[in-house]
């Protein structure tokens, strides 16, 4: 959980992580229904997690949650060995209409830009 304080209004985050697992797949649609926004994460050294972006996007249109506010984060720059480049990604997120960032959580790069 972590509390943002957004135009002298606090606000509290609660992040629900599935990793994109198989297991979880059933209950991902709950967690879509009940969210005010949804940051989607990929990882930049690792192209099957870049092309799944897609599936989950799917997912939301399928769910009726289209319309809620989302992001596209690529994650893990700190790697040197990067197989999604910025601008693909970027590319993907401009498709979409949605914001891109990109996060180092091992160096905490670009965190707080995400949440705010």
């Amino acid at each position: 959980m972590k509390i943002l304080t957004v135009q002298e209004e606090r606000i509290k985050l609660q992040i629900w992580d599935t990793a994109g697992q198989e297991r979880f797949r059933n209950i991902t649609p709950v967690y879509f229904r009940n969210s005010n926004g949804i940051v989607l994460v990929f990882d930049v050294s690792n192209i099957d997690s870049f092309e799944n972006v897609t599936y989950w996007l799917a997912c939301l249109e399928n769910h009726g949650t289209s319309q809620k506010p989302k992001a596209l984060v690529g994650n893990k720059i700190d790697l040197t060995k990067r197989k999604v480049s910025r601008k693909r990604a970027e590319a993907l997120a401009v498709k979409h209409n949605i914001p891109y960032y990109e996060t180092s959580a091992l160096n905490n790069v670009g965190i707080d830009e995400v949440f705010e």
